[in-house]
């Protein structure tokens, strides 16, 4: 094959972030395992620190902590697949159960799922009908701005206790090309505190939209907060022009507290998510 490991953030004159991202949306019909948004978000500031292999530009695969190898690949070049599982020999590799082709190679070199770990779904709402926010009296939906950047940061460090965001990184993720901050959402109270957020990505090209992440403070839980603040951000993708709302809760986890709150706002399960080992 004719790979380029990447020690930065491009190959060739592309950078690789796009690269990965335009891959995703390729693949999305076959392999809907990482949206753009979640791309965009999760190695925001991260590219540096990966081990990223790209095959042409059909292609591409990366380590990524614990979740293992993640590959995208356009379908009409499912035969790559074979080069980056060659290249990595990965003993983790994270699939969706819709792509067959990378399924059946896995358990081909003996692979088989993780059923001791954490598993994840895509669940999904199409945009259509959406019902209107409805906060608590004095509460008020407000977008994200430079100048929210620490109060910002604070509300998703509590939500997501013990977390590593910093201001620094949510910079980068302001960066990305494909943040807008009109899918940056939150919650203020009357005394201009932030407590929930729901940040919001488009994929331009298959016209979904991805929650990525979603938070509400522990001291405000249980108050429809959190709903709330997912409903403007789906109403704000479908005025953007998107058609579908997906989401990956993590499930099989002590921690997974996400998955009724989507169901509740009516998202249906979709493909699963889960890692193979060997």
């Amino acid at each position: 094959m004719r790979a380029v490991a990447d020690p930065g953030p491009a190959v060739g004159s592309v950078p690789m972030l796009a690269l990965l991202q335009e891959l995703s949306a390729r693949a999305w019909p076959v392999s809907p395992l990482r949206h753009s948004g979640d791309l965009a978000w999760q190695l925001a500031g991260r590219l540096d620190g990966l081990s990223i292999v790209a095959v042409d530009d059909a292609a591409a695969g990366f380590v990524d902590g614990e979740d293992g190898l993640c590959v995208l690949v356009d379908p009409a070049r499912a035969e790559l697949l074979d080069d980056l599982l060659d290249h990595f020999d990965s003993r983790t590799v994270l699939t969706v159960d819709t792509d067959h082709a990378l399924l059946d190679r896995l358990r081909r070199r003996g692979y088989r799922p993780d059923t001791a770990g954490w598993w994840s779904r895509q669940i999904r709402h199409s945009l259509t009908g959406l019902p209107e926010p409805v906060l608590p009296p004095g509460f008020s939906l407000r977008q994200m701005t430079a100048f929210d950047l620490v109060e910002r940061v604070a509300v998703h460090r509590a939500a997501w206790h013990p977390s590593q965001q910093t201001e620094q990184r949510y910079r980068q993720v302001m960066a990305t090309p494909t943040y807008r901050p009109e899918f940056d959402l939150v919650v203020r109270i009357p005394d201009g505190r932030f407590v929930a957020n729901c940040l919001g990505w488009l994929d331009p090209i298959t016209r979904v939209g991805v929650f990525e992440p979603v938070g509400t403070h522990p001291d405000f839980r249980r108050q429809g907060l959190g709903s709330a603040v997912c409903l403007a951000v789906m109403h704000a993708l479908r005025a953007a022009g998107a058609t579908e709302c997906v989401v990956y809760p993590v499930l099989g986890h002590p921690t997974s507290v996400a998955y009724p709150l989507y169901r509740s706002l009516g998202f249906t399960d979709g493909p699963e998510v889960r890692r193979y080992v060997r």
